[in-house]
């Protein structure tokens, strides 16, 4: 039986293992949205896709679709290394958090180009400018209210309310 390879570009949101050796990971992709991928065997430091599964970084992926309960993956490869990003334990934690923001608030497989734009714009800007704590701060608690509001969970909110109690609302709301 002959599959479909699927190909886009992803972002790594949260991992899980699964089973003896494989893993389950949340994908934002460019093309499908939030997708749950499994890579089987990628626990076995044989594997060919492990070392390209480390996060902080946009990869291209292949999978395949075979009407189980998960799509298989295939291929991975990094296209941009959030390197600075990687060693800067404040920006590391502010990307986490985006991550956090999105897997929880990202429902099911549909295409929002202008999601992923934001995504990749906030994580470049991250990685090519130095901010202390603060800025930090900001700069997630703007992004995460622009995710929001994109997503369509700060509408209605009152608008005296700070964008962090809208954020903490959306969550809320999220039903997860």
């Amino acid at each position: 039986m002959s599959y479909h390879i699927y190909t886009t570009e992803a972002v790594i949101l949260k991992k899980r293992d699964y089973g003896e050796a494989d893993r389950v990971f949340s994908f934002f992709t460019k093309d499908f949205g939030r997708m749950e991928i499994k890579a089987q065997g990628v626990r076995y430091l044989k594997s060919k896709l492990r070392y390209n599964l480390s996060g902080l970084s946009f990869l291209r992926i292949a999978f395949v679709s075979s009407g189980n309960e998960f799509c298989r993956l295939v291929d991975v490869e990094e296209n941009l290394v959030l390197s600075d990003t990687r060693k800067d334990l404040g920006k590391t934690k502010c990307a986490l958090r985006i991550f956090f923001l999105l897997d929880r608030l990202v429902q099911g497989q549909e295409r929002d180009k202008e999601l992923w734009n934001k995504i990749y714009n906030f994580f470049v800007f991250l990685e090519n400018n130095k901010m202390n704590r603060e800025q930090l701060k900001s700069f997630t608690t703007l992004t995460a209210l622009d995710v929001v509001t994109h997503l369509g969970y700060a509408e209605g909110t009152e608008k005296h309310l700070g964008p962090v109690s809208v954020i903490r609302g959306a969550l809320e709301n999220s039903q997860l």
